[in-house]
């Protein structure tokens, strides 16, 4: 009896374009296409791009982490200042933020700021209040982020009230340093005084306890727990009483507790600190 051949089918090695394939012996249940080969989605092609038919090179905006890139579209052959904050990362200048985590990742400094604008007690109108006229500063100076005024009254703190970071620093408005991390930024010790503005431009405090135009409303101790329950300005809704201040000139404790009482502070225009959340 003669033997007959079987037809094994297509196979990914018998040098045609069969079956399920895109190209010759790619694309499909086959490896991957080279560049220029035919495809019908990314997984068909080496470098995850499938355009018009056709597998493409890798590009900086094409949407797929490839070629030498860290992560997608980010580092690599696209270059220094590419990666958006929470993409990988081996150094600070491959980071938009220019901050990249021990953990290898990009992140984002928490902004702090002193407000130019001056309000008394009843002007604050209360903490939400006053984390809205933060907000509306940053928003006028496109910082981008959520922000929350570094004050306290019965309702809370920013012990109470603020995201803590344990990891991205807290930096002015020009860059500086002021700490790590929240714990950094709270130990009673900054890396400089708190007198730049929203704009990043210098900005006095106002003349409350003494006539020197330092003094900036907090009514908060170093940590971020209030500094007494009768010092904020009935919950800063009022324009007498006595309230607890800082100084903008001050890196040590005094930056946020250095002055209190006043039966007439709360009437005094003084502006206060905002921190990014």
């Amino acid at each position: 009896m003669k033997d007959v051949a079987v037809d094994a089918g297509p196979t990914c090695t018998d040098h045609l374009k069969n079956g399920m394939e895109t190209d010759v012996d790619c694309g499909g249940m086959c490896g991957p296409c080279a560049d220029g080969k035919g495809c019908s989605a990314g997984p068909d092609c080496m470098n995850g791009i499938c355009t018009a038919n056709s597998c493409a090179a890798p590009s900086c905006t094409d949407g797929v982490k490839n070629g030498n890139e860290l992560d997608i579209d980010c580092a690599g052959s696209c270059g220094v200042n590419t990666c958006n904050v929470g993409q990988a990362c081996d150094d600070n200048t491959q980071c938009k933020s220019q901050m990249c985590a021990g953990t290898n990742v990009c992140i984002s400094p928490k902004r702090v700021f002193l407000t130019s604008g001056m309000f008394t007690g009843a002007q604050i109108n209360g903490l939400t209040g006053a984390d809205a006229k933060c907000q509306t500063e940053a928003n006028a100076a496109q910082l981008g982020g959520m922000y929350k005024a570094w004050l306290s009254d019965i309702t809370g703190s920013p012990s109470t009230r603020f995201t803590r970071s344990l990891i991205a620093p807290y930096v002015r408005t020009d860059g500086l340093v002021l700490g790590q991390n929240w714990d950094d930024f709270t130990d009673g010790t900054l890396g400089g005084p708190i007198n730049r503005n929203a704009m990043n431009q210098a900005q006095a405090g106002a003349p409350v306890c003494d006539t020197n135009g330092v003094w900036v409303v907090t009514n908060t101790q170093p940590d971020g727990r209030i500094s007494s329950d009768t010092l904020s300005c009935n919950n800063w809704t009022a324009n007498t009483g006595g309230s607890a201040w800082g100084r903008q000139d001050q890196s040590t404790s005094g930056w946020t507790s250095n002055c209190s009482g006043g039966a007439d502070f709360c009437n005094k225009p003084a502006n206060f600190y905002c921190v990014e959340q």
